[in-house]
């Protein structure tokens, strides 16, 4: 009988550390340089031409700034990118059932994060030929 609760218990907490891994992974605020200096307007068109290639909702809230929101079946992110002719800065606001807690998120934020940010490349990249 104790040998049998000992292995409940042993299998409770491996399933918690299990648990625990697979729902959350850390935050990543994600900083890109711009490898030549471009107009601010540039990159600014750029984030916005990409927000919506990705299917984010881009807003315009200061200069220098914009606010977007993501939303899939019933998960939203919402973040700020901070942007200049030499960088920009893709940083977490708040989010919808995505389990964020204690700098831990599910583990598709970083991934839209990340496709994001290299479809802004590829516009700023486009947007140097032109």
């Amino acid at each position: 009988m104790i040998v049998n609760f000992m292995k409940c218990i042993v299998i409770a907490g491996f399933l918690g550390v299990v648990s625990g891994c697979v729902n959350g992974v850390p935050i990543q605020p994600l900083h890109s340089s711009i490898s030549t200096v471009v107009p601010s307007d540039r990159v600014k068109t750029a984030i916005l031409k990409a927000g919506r290639e990705r299917e984010w909702a881009m807003t315009v809230t200061a200069p220098g700034v914009i606010t977007g929101q993501f939303q899939t079946r019933d998960h939203v992110v919402v973040i700020r990118i901070t942007y200049s002719g030499t960088d920009y800065t893709i940083d977490y606001v708040s989010s919808k059932n995505m389990n964020e807690k204690d700098g831990m998120i599910h583990k598709k934020y970083n991934s839209w994060i990340r496709s994001l940010d290299k479809e802004i490349q590829l516009n700023l990249a486009d947007n140097r030929n032109s």
